[in-house]
């Protein structure tokens, strides 16, 4: 794939993966393309995180009848509410080098600095799935000898935001993108024209 091709895809997604509800980010940094978790889910994930602080404090109240010393978990339920949020910052989840027309993943749990060539990915893949309770979606890129690679997983039931993934990075790299979610149910989140 030619880098002003995925120059000119990067500028038609550009709008929708750097507003402030996205939940995905992308940002152009030298030659390199860089996805990181967006706004809308650090905003989730900072509301979560309120949430439990807040169910810390209101048990320790409604706990004290029993026995006094349940008073003390509405100090890091407050600590919780208050400061952990700040902690909550965007995640670095896949990089695409122009220059080398290379995919790089960096997440931990598909394997860091695992390198796909761009002009190899015949599609993009995703699919929902489960480990005992935890649930997980993973997102990989289909070669031409339909060996598939893990780009990309994201855990917990966000599946908007796997499907979302799928699409642009169909669309980024003009291939066809389906995601199958939990109950069998496959859609199509990108086909080139």
């Amino acid at each position: 794939m030619a880098i002003e091709n995925l120059r000119t895809a990067f500028a038609h997604i550009e709008s929708e993966v750097s507003g402030p509800w996205s939940r995905l980010n992308a940002r152009m940094e030298g030659d390199t393309l860089r996805f990181y978790t967006g706004t809308r889910y650090l905003q989730q994930s900072r509301w979560a995180i309120r949430t439990v602080g807040f169910l810390l404090i209101v048990a320790s109240i409604c706990l004290l009848w029993i026995h006094p010393y349940f008073v003390s978990l509405a100090a890091p339920g407050l600590l919780i509410f208050l400061f952990a949020p700040g902690y909550v910052r965007p995640t670095l989840l896949l990089e695409i080098d122009m220059e080398r027309n290379l995919l790089t993943t960096v997440q931990p749990t598909v394997g860091p600095g695992n390198t796909v060539p761009l002009e190899q990915v015949r599609s993009i893949r995703g699919a929902y799935d489960t480990k005992g309770w935890d649930a997980f979606s993973t997102i990989q890129a289909v070669l031409e000898e339909e060996t598939a690679v893990p780009i990309l997983m994201f855990f917990g039931t966000d599946e908007p935001l796997a499907a979302d993934a799928c699409r642009l990075l169909g669309l980024l790299l003009d291939c066809p993108a389906t995601y199958a979610g939990p109950f069998g149910h496959t859609t199509t989140c990108y086909t080139p024209s």
